[in-house]
């Protein structure tokens, strides 16, 4: 009897890696004490992936991903030599550097891959949902956010998931779409999270957009369901039922200081502390990670009223509500450069290639998301770079100009040699200089 070859292996080693690593990186609980610190999971965990990765494919790298991952660290430098709390700010450079691995290594599995990673994808993002459901209904969460801090968060790491779901629906139609489509609604009922609404919502129109679907049936209907969800918060909510009421008593622009906090509840406050944090101290910021410390010492939450008006529970000691802004504080001009790089790197790279389109709208959704959200350290963020990079790479978009995303990367591809990367149906293979984890 003939061995069965490595091409028809269940069992590879990058598959694996690849579910463990997106598991790991949706892991923003427990936090597990190290050594006098608190570490998550992919802090744990994705030290482990560089040397192994380097070692099963001998050491080649990515030049370019190199570069922008050691120009990203080695500007956060000066904001930790020159911080206002040296401890966190070196907690936070190795949460800086576990960042970087995270991308690099979701980089290499995917490239490696190739379309593999679109299917291993959509059956994880279903599994956070199903999973999720007894969570919710046995009364372990309130509202539904997977192993993450809360809804909103994972509102935010699903998004890559509406992105491919929605691009299926316009290549192979309703059918395809259907169980897909089922699933997020389900997240949506079982998080009842207001921001997951808005961002599926923001994913559909821009994914038609890309597609040329952007049509006044397309508009007409997203703006039913904009109406149907804006009347179902407004009977489940009494923040929205006042927020209304506020617009319907208001007579001139005198009521916009009790509409912006009443909108936003501390969300604004927030991001003021970051924004004069950063105009104090434009060059290195106050520290990577010590924004809230300098900010319960320095500020008074009196500082930051609006008019006169603000948020009844907003206080100094909370995170910027806006990652960008968070970054420029904490890294000054000099980090939040290096970010924009590689930010647009990413962008740039997965740029011209249309199968490719689902995951960079991903990124540019992300983004927004991240304008009111904190934390620009997300592992699952990270995770998104590097696999939308890895997909890019995998691919030519001369050949992909015409494919529908089901033939071009929803088809599962094996190989006979594993140092090989895999190209996405229809393009050809990487250049062995051109593959790499970094």
């Amino acid at each position: 009897m003939s061995t069965p070859t490595r091409s028809h292996s269940m069992l590879r080693m990058e598959p694996f890696l690849f579910l463990v690593g997106m598991f790991v990186c949706f892991m923003d609980i427990p936090n597990i004490p190290v050594g006098g610190v608190h570490l998550k999971m992919p802090q744990l965990v994705f030290p482990l992936y560089m040397p192994l990765l380097l070692l099963r494919y001998k050491f080649r790298v990515k030049k370019h991903l190199t570069v922008l991952g050691a120009l990203f660290l080695s500007f956060l430098l000066p904001s930790v030599l020159f911080s206002t709390n040296i401890k966190i700010s070196l907690e936070y450079l190795y949460a800086a550097v576990i960042s970087v691995i995270i991308m690099n290594s979701m980089y290499r599995l995917a490239t490696q891959m190739g379309s593999e990673t679109v299917e291993l994808m959509l059956w994880f993002y279903r599994w956070t949902v199903i999973t999720t459901v007894p969570l919710v209904a046995f009364r372990l969460q309130e509202r539904g956010h997977y192993t993450l801090y809360e809804a909103s968060y994972w509102a935010i790491a699903l998004i890559p998931y509406y992105c491919i779901s929605f691009n299926r629906l316009f290549d192979q139609g309703r059918n395809a779409f259907l169980w897909d489509g089922l699933i997020i609604v389900l997240a949506l009922v079982t998080s009842s999270s207001v921001s997951m609404a808005i961002w599926i919502v923001i994913s559909f129109l821009f994914v038609a957009f890309a597609k040329g679907r952007l049509t006044i049936k397309t508009i007409v209907t997203s703006g039913a369901v904009i109406i149907f969800l804006l009347v179902g918060a407004w009977i489940a909510s009494d923040r929205v039922q006042s927020l209304f009421q506020i617009i319907a008593d208001a007579r001139d622009w005198s009521a916009l200081p009790m509409l912006l906090v009443a909108a936003g509840g501390n969300r604004l406050q927030r991001i003021l502390i970051a924004y004069r944090a950063f105009v104090e101290h434009p060059i290195v910021g106050v520290g990577p990670g010590a924004l809230l410390d300098f900010a319960s010492l320095h500020y008074r939450a009196s500082d930051f009223s609006i008019g006169g008006m603000a948020a009844s529970d907003f206080n100094t000691d909370l995170p910027a509500t806006n990652a960008f802004l968070e970054l420029a504080a904490e890294a000054g001009i000099i980090g939040f450069a290096a970010f924009l790089t590689l930010l647009w790197f990413v962008l740039r790279r997965s740029a011209g290639k249309p199968p490719i389109s689902p995951f960079r709208i991903s990124v540019v959704v992300t983004m927004l998301s991240l304008t009111i959200e904190s934390s620009y350290l997300r592992p699952y963020v990270w995770m998104l770079y590097g696999i939308t990079l890895g997909l890019s790479d995998a691919c030519c978009s001369d050949a992909l100009d015409h494919g529908s995303l089901k033939r071009i990367l929803a088809r599962v591809i094996y190989r006979e040699d594993r140092n090989k990367p895999s190209a996405v149906a229809g393009c050809p293979p990487l250049s062995k200089g051109d593959s790499g984890i970094l």
